[in-house]
């Protein structure tokens, strides 16, 4: 049997991505809103705070596994690359004018057509934001296509350094001596972005994702059926807290534990609500930044349980609607924000 067809064999159904995303997403207005975390820290003196950069780096993980899962067995993996950039910068850009009437005071290069209002636009499009938490758009772009071609000119066993390396210095980069702060200070000085806010530490978790995604590792990883492995995920998230001090190892632990967790489960939702929960994840990370500052902004809300609450309903009712609209005739064009 061909390795295309080995591949091919494993069910293709991932419900338990679907949940796992939405998830996510819901913890990722908690990390900007501070709902949750605000809530236990003042019921019984938790703090989320060790738990803030799991739910993207996650999402960055499943992005890459999913591409890199159909380009490994790809007869023309450039192309199929080129239609996930496609789609991403489509995603991007649409939710770039969605929220262009509120963020026109904001960036100069809307008012600069100039070279140097084109340039500042790139540089917010590919490094850092052009709306509140877009960077992982810009960071999604940036990551694949250095994991992407780094893996078409260096063999496997060697190019993973590149990322794993900038990884780890940028985790490590607050306790470094001085000395060592030269790439991180030029970095942030040529975009204006924190280095653990873009590509440079993005491109690891898409690392890790390109190699689960080979057939021989995704056929070991759902194979992992133990209900021991939600144990394991547990263990390993609550780790970040003992280990707040060590990220550099247990947040890919965690990240990696509830990967596989989600992977291997499949409670039977039905295909419907699947698809639903997968594209509202989507949207829910497009517009949940954007609604709290109009709410602080406009409304004098303050980051907490409210805020959060309404942040959370509001981005899940524009979810629905749009979702439920573009299965309309007339409005199919809605998928593109999807």
């Amino acid at each position: 049997m061909s390795q295309n067809r080995v591949h091919q064999s494993i069910s293709s159904t991932f419900t338990g991505i679907d949940i796992l995303k939405f998830i996510l997403a819901v913890l990722v207005v908690n990390v900007h809103v501070h709902g949750i975390d605000d809530l236990l820290k003042k019921m019984v003196g938790i703090n989320l705070h060790p738990l803030n950069s799991i739910p993207v780096s996650t999402f960055f993980l499943i992005s890459s596994f999913f591409l890199f899962r159909k380009i490994h067995v790809a007869t023309r993996p450039l192309g199929v690359f080129l239609h996930f950039m496609k789609r991403v910068v489509v995603l991007y850009v649409v939710w770039i004018v969605v929220w262009t009437p509120y963020y026109i005071l904001h960036r100069t290069y809307y008012f600069n057509t100039g070279l140097a209002g084109i340039g500042q636009l790139v540089n917010d499009f590919l490094f850092t934001d052009v709306f509140a938490n877009s960077w992982f758009f810009g960071a999604l772009i940036v990551g694949m296509a250095l994991v992407y071609f780094l893996s078409r000119i260096m063999s496997d066993k060697v190019w993973w350094i590149i990322p794993t390396a900038l990884f780890v210095y940028c985790r490590l980069s607050s306790i470094l001596p001085d000395d060592y702060h030269a790439l991180l200070s030029w970095y942030m000085d040529h975009t204006g972005a924190s280095p653990t806010l873009s590509f440079p530490y993005a491109t690891f978790w898409m690392m890790l994702g390109y190699h689960f995604a080979k057939p021989g590792w995704e056929k070991r990883l759902r194979s992992i059926h133990s209900p021991w492995r939600w144990a394991a995920m547990a263990v390993a998230v609550m780790g970040c807290w003992v280990a707040d001090a060590y990220t550099v190892v247990s947040h890919p632990l965690a990240a990696v534990l509830i990967f596989v967790a989600f992977l291997n489960w499949n409670p039977g939702i039905g295909k419907n609500r699947s698809l639903w929960l997968r594209h509202s994840s989507i949207i829910l990370y497009t517009t949940h930044g954007s609604i709290e500052k109009i709410l602080r902004v406009f409304l004098g809300f303050h980051a907490g349980m409210l805020s959060y609450a309404i942040t959370l309903f509001v981005s899940i009712l524009i979810a629905y609607t749009l979702i439920s609209l573009s299965q309309k005739r007339g409005f199919r064009w809605l998928r593109y924000a999807y």
